[in-house]
């Protein structure tokens, strides 16, 4: 069985970017409810492995991490950071930027 690695970007994608908000401020995180269930419910899957990626680096992926741990439970494996060249190439990439090629498959959300 082929593990499937699928990446989850933060802001905009997990986290709303329609409230005004500090950037990097955790206290303050509103939920894509939506997009955070997909990935709570794709995590379950035997063959997917989820991440929580950032273009903000890999230690604010992992405060988010937490953040999101404490609201859904262990969804992600690991958080890495999204421009990092060690970090290998994603079956699935889930982005709210249409420009965003860091899958081999991309999905792009409607709610930012």
């Amino acid at each position: 069985m082929d593990k499937i690695n699928v990446a989850f970007d933060i802001d905009g994608t997990l986290r709303s970017s329609k409230r005004k908000y500090a950037h990097r401020d955790t206290s303050r995180i509103v939920w894509n409810e939506d997009v955070c269930n997909l990935a709570h419910t794709l995590s379950r899957f035997k063959n997917i492995r989820c991440y929580i990626w950032s273009g903000g680096g890999q230690k604010y992926a992992e405060q988010v991490m937490r953040e999101y741990q404490d609201k859904y439970g262990k969804t992600f494996v690991r958080a890495l950071a999204k421009f990092d060249p060690t970090v290998p190439r994603m079956d699935i990439a889930v982005d709210d930027i249409q420009e965003c090629n860091l899958g081999v498959i991309n999905l792009i959300v409607r709610q930012k």
